[in-house]
């Protein structure tokens, strides 16, 4: 079953989770939220329409591997 909320639903989530003083990623974005392709449009939706001061930084695996990880 495919999990369609609308992006305003999704910013509403991942800024709740932002607000609680967690970190959110792709992945924890898909899990908690059912969003992967569109994640980083939210966070450009908080930043841009919200005016919400994301931060992000880059996280190295030991793997070598890099992705961002968005905070408050």
């Amino acid at each position: 079953m495919e999990n369609k909320i609308t992006s305003q639903s999704q910013c509403d989530q991942i800024l709740e989770i932002l607000k609680s003083g967690d970190s959110i990623d792709a992945l924890k974005a898909l899990e908690l939220v059912g969003s992967w392709g569109g994640f980083r449009a939210r966070i450009s939706e908080l930043r841009t329409q919200r005016n919400i001061a994301v931060k992000d930084r880059w996280i190295k695996t030991e793997d070598g591997k890099r992705y961002k990880e968005y905070f408050l």
